[in-house]
């Protein structure tokens, strides 16, 4: 193994049977990764999130709501510690990761954040699968930009306004984990 290590991430989970088939995939090559899950769908789907931790996975937080208009607002950091008590309550663990919906948030609610010991991570490497494009360019935009630390940006969740499916996402992980595996790359968890 050449030691370079890459991070799956994935946000606004947990979402069946997304959620499952993207573990059956990470287990199936031996990858771990981390997903971001929102406070609203860890409530619909408890379950789901106790596989995620079981399996060894990282557990992050992105905030209840996912709203648009919670981000330029200081309410986005009681979304937060909303939660986190769900996470905690679900898994018997706190998450310390945080990942803003959409990477943005008040510097207020960072730095507030920051003073806490929270972690805040964004990401490097985002192919829009969010957009629901083909399969082969999911796969492409990762392999062609992958690089020792970086942080890839996935989604295994629903947007409730455009209720899309993630079975592109999913496929394409069969395509880039074993490419990137060969290439000397470890699946990590933040």
């Amino acid at each position: 193994m050449s030691g370079k290590s890459i991070y799956l991430t994935f946000d606004d989970g947990p979402s069946e049977p997304y959620t499952s088939e993207i573990l059956d995939c990470l287990s199936r090559y031996q990858a771990k990764a981390t997903f971001f899950v929102c406070g609203r769908n860890v409530e619909k789907e408890p379950e789901s999130l106790k596989k995620v931790f079981a399996a060894g996975h990282s557990i992050g937080n992105h905030a209840y709501s996912h709203s648009w208009l919670q981000i330029f607002g200081p309410d986005l950091y009681y979304e937060f510690k909303l939660t986190e008590k769900i996470i905690t309550e679900t898994i018997g663990v706190k998450p310390k990761l945080i990942r803003a919906p959409w990477g943005k948030m008040r510097g207020s609610v960072k730095r507030k954040l920051l003073d806490e010991d929270y972690r805040i991570a964004n990401w490097d490497i985002a192919p829009y699968d969010w957009w629901q494009p083909p399969v082969w360019y999911i796969a492409r935009s990762i392999i062609h930009r992958a690089f020792d630390g970086g942080i890839i940006l996935l989604h295994d969740g629903q947007k409730t306004q455009r209720n899309k499916s993630r079975k592109n996402t999913v496929a394409a992980l069969s395509i880039i984990i074993p490419t990137l595996q060969k290439e000397g790359y470890e699946f990590k968890g933040l």
